[in-house]
C-alpha cells in the first residue's frame, strides 16, 4: 500500500508517520506539509508544499496513492468561526477534492479530533460544517471509496 500523509510535522501526524513506516504492508509514504518531518527513513518522502489550498503545481505527484491520512488542524479556541473553517473544511475539500480526481477508489482517513472541546464529546460551536454538510457524505461526492476517522 502506498501512502499520502498530510501533516507529518504535527503531534497526530507524527503518530501516523510512525505507524506508517513500521508497518510492512506499507510500501511508501509521501508526507505532504508546510514544514518537514525530521524523520529519515527509506519508505519516506517528504513534499514541502506552502499553499495548502491550491496543488495545481505538484498533483501529478499526488498520483499512484491507495491510502491518505489527513492529519492537519489547528485547535477551534479562540479563533473566529471563519477562519476555523476556512484551516479546516477548506483545506481539507481542497486536498480531497485532488486526490479523489488523481487517485479513484482512494481510502482516506483524518483524526477525529485534536482539542479538547471533542474529547469530552463536544463539539465546538463554531467547529465548522461536519461531514454531511451539504446533504451527502462530501467523499462520496468526491470520489473516494471510504472514510473514516480515527482518535489518536
Amino acid at each position: 500500500m502506498k501512502v499520502i500523509l498530510f501533516g507529518a510535522s504535527g503531534m497526530v501526524g507524527r503518530g501516523v508517520l510512525r505507524e506508517c513506516l513500521q508497518d510492512p504492508g506499507v510500501e511508501a509514504v509521501l508526507a505532504v506539509g508546510r514544514n518537514p518531518s525530521d524523520v529519515r527513513h527509506p519508505k519516506l518522502r517528504e513534499l514541502i508544499h506552502q499553499d495548502l489550498w491550491h496543488y495545481e503545481a505538484i498533483e501529478t505527484e499526488l498520483d499512484g496513492y491507495d491510502a491518505c491520512f489527513f492529519c492537519l488542524g489547528v485547535s477551534a479556541g479562540g479563533m473566529a468561526p471563519e477562519l476555523y473553517e476556512r484551516l479546516t473544511y477548506g483545506i481539507t475539500l481542497a486536498a480531497g477534492t485532488v486526490l479523489a480526481r488523481r487517485n479513484p477508489g482512494l481510502t482516506a482517513a483524518a483524526p477525529a479530533t485534536g482539542s479538547a472541546e471533542h474529547h469530552r464529546g463536544n463539539r465546538p460551536r463554531h467547529a465548522g460544517p461536519g461531514p454531511s454538510r451539504r446533504g451527502q457524505p462530501h467523499h462520496r461526492k468526491r470520489g473516494h471509496r471510504q472514510i473514516g476517522t480515527a482518535r489518536p
